[in-house]
């Protein structure tokens, strides 16, 4: 269960900072070269969350488990579940200016 939640925390905390890229343009309209910087964070956690999962020295440092095919299954779709969310609640909140 732990091993879930903190994958699911890396994810989703990435996705946010990609949903928060525009606030009038959706995430699936944006291209990965409008802002190159954005790349390298994103890169270096899903890095970060790869070894401390694939290597039992850090899953013991960190007390997470190995993960299961179903595992990464569960956290790609709460991440894609998470931007989609974040990406439509903005349409419905009105920008300040």
């Amino acid at each position: 269960m732990r091993t879930l939640i903190f994958s699911t925390l890396i994810v989703t905390n990435r996705a946010l900072s990609v949903t928060n890229r525009s606030r009038s343009r959706p995430v699936w309209r944006r291209t990965p070269s409008e802002h190159p910087a954005l790349q390298w964070p994103t890169v270096g956690a899903l890095a970060e969350l790869a070894a401390i999962l694939g290597r039992p020295a850090l899953r013991d440092l960190f007390r997470v488990a190995a993960p299961h095919a179903i595992d990464v299954v569960v956290v790609l779709v709460a991440g894609l579940a998470a931007l989609a969310w974040m990406d439509s609640l903005k349409h419905l909140i009105p920008v300040p200016r």
